[in-house]
């Protein structure tokens, strides 16, 4: 019997700790977050949806990362290259291989319906 309870509050356990496993949860998160509000968000706003205060300017208008279309055969290595290299009117950015896979993961978490 007390082996029983022991085994029910060691699984009762891991189950809460698994609940808080979902969005934003992490320094990777954490970071990326940080990094897109400093660099991303001037363009690609707040939200995600490309409608920052700087949007208005741009031809074409910076990517909703909201939007389904943009996550179809969306891959790492395409969000890498955009950030490395630019893409249309958006420059590149200067980052290491841990922050853009930080970006990458803050962009999946939190915009990719």
């Amino acid at each position: 019997m007390r082996l029983d309870m022991m085994l029910l509050c060691a699984v009762g356990l891991l189950i809460v700790s698994l609940c808080g496993a979902g969005k934003g949860v992490g320094a990777d998160y954490e970071r990326g977050q940080k990094i897109y509000n400093d660099k991303c968000a001037i363009c690609h706003g707040t939200d995600g949806r490309g409608n920052g205060p700087a949007a208005a300017s741009l031809s074409p208008p910076p990517a909703d990362f909201n939007s389904a279309g943009f996550w179809r055969n969306m891959t790492d290595a395409k969000i890498t290259n955009a950030i490395e290299n630019g893409h249309g009117p958006m420059p590149a950015f200067d980052l290491s291989s841990e922050d853009n896979r930080s970006v990458i993961e803050y962009l999946r978490q939190t915009f990719k319906p």
